[in-house]
């Protein structure tokens, strides 16, 4: 792998003519954009699925479950319009809080491989639906608008925007939701904060 990158970087640096120490940063994300695009031609040539599963059942107490993924499980509740206790995580939020995690750990492995810094990131996501509709009222009873919110520290205006187009094709949830519904993108690149001396 070390030769393989030495090779890489020199044929870079003779492609563009420039000493290897000045061009380093932009050899090393060359490097891993072609990496990256040799991992996914294989992944893609070898068509392999992933399967994930999990299971859930009625357990005698009205508006609550136990969902099992692997070994682990979680208590969902019911929402309130439906009968439910609403006391702990209810589906919608399962939703998007699926969204949200999935959409921060792929941000997380394409900032690492894109080799962009990404010092912070909150993720918000929101949805608007009309409770109405899974009561049996002729409502739809799907999801209007998804409006996911990225706060991140780090990454330049143009390196988010990277970023951001990298999530877009790769994140799973976001790929599949946003075929049924619009989803509303919003990044914020919070300002550096001034020093109290500079600010005098």
């Amino acid at each position: 792998m070390v030769e393989r990158k030495s090779v890489f970087y020199k044929t870079f640096c003779e492609r563009s003519q420039s000493n290897i120490e000045i061009v380093r940063p932009y050899a090393y994300r060359e490097y891993d954009r072609a990496c990256m695009a040799e991992e996914m031609k294989g992944i893609s040539m070898s068509s392999r699925l992933a399967t994930a599963v999990v299971t859930t059942q009625i357990l005698g107490l009205r508006g609550r479950t136990i969902v099992n993924s692997k070994e682990h499980h979680l208590v969902v509740d019911s929402p309130l319009y439906l009968g439910g206790p609403n006391e702990e995580i209810n589906p919608i939020d399962l939703l998007l809080s699926a969204l949200a995690t999935h959409g921060l750990f792929v941000l997380e492995k394409i900032a690492q491989q894109m080799r962009i810094p990404l010092d912070d990131l909150k993720i918000s996501v929101g949805a608007d639906f009309d409770p109405r509709g899974v009561l049996g009222e002729p409502v739809d009873a799907g999801l209007h608008a998804l409006k996911v919110q990225m706060v991140m520290s780090g990454p330049t205006e143009a390196q988010a925007k990277e970023l951001l187009e990298a999530y877009k094709t790769r994140c799973t949830i976001y790929v599949t939701l946003s075929r049924a519904v619009k989803v509303n993108l919003e990044v914020v690149l919070p300002k550096p904060k001034v020093p109290e001396t500079a600010a005098k």
